[in-house]
């Protein structure tokens, strides 16, 4: 398995597997930017207990913790999503995962035992569109990839499918169904 940043995925040498629909290259730059707000929110914290307002300092603390540690946890996991999946190689013998962040994985089609697609469908009927899907991808090795949700119809599911079992024709595909709670229609 091969980790590089430097590659670029772009698949114009392959075919494209999977294409989240938000690939935002800007992720690193949000995390850094959350990360200073909460260092300078708790070094203020900080210099509030250290000035004798433990008071304050624990509201402000507290706050920034509440807010900061929910975000970080989610962007952590984010970051590890993948964004991009293409078949390359002379025969498409090898898949090319970007991840979110930019770094790049590649990892054989043959050790890739499980595809699994997870689709969640519109309730609205005037909303465009079938849905948003889910892939998760496991290997041999026990590896496991969780890809960005990306928007899906009907006729792009079949050729989903038709295309992943080409790039990794020993591989299990299944699907599973997340469904939305319907809303009550009350909204006074």
């Amino acid at each position: 398995m091969r980790k590089n940043a430097d590659v670029d995925a772009a698949g114009a040498d392959g075919e494209a597997l999977w294409r989240a629909a938000d690939r935002d290259a800007h992720l690193r730059s949000r995390i850094l930017r959350a990360s200073v707000t909460v260092v300078v929110g708790l070094g203020f914290g900080g210099l509030l207990f250290a000035a004798g307002e433990q008071g304050a300092a624990a509201v402000i603390t507290g706050c920034v913790l509440l807010v900061g540690l929910p975000v970080a946890v989610h962007w952590l996991r984010d970051s590890r999503a993948v964004v991009e999946v293409d078949a390359v190689g002379g025969d498409r013998s090898v898949l090319r995962l970007r991840r979110a962040v930019g770094g790049i994985v590649d990892i054989p089609a043959g050790s890739v035992s499980r595809v699994h697609l997870v689709t969640t469908p519109f309730q609205e009927p005037d909303t465009p569109g079938d849905g948003t899907a889910v892939l998760h991808l496991r290997t041999r090795q026990g590896r496991r990839y969780r890809c960005r949700f990306a928007g899906m119809d009907r006729r792009q599911r079949a050729r989903f499918e038709e295309a992943w079992s080409r790039a990794c024709p020993t591989a299990s595909f299944t699907t599973g169904v997340r469904t939305w709670p319907l809303p009550s229609g009350d909204y006074d």
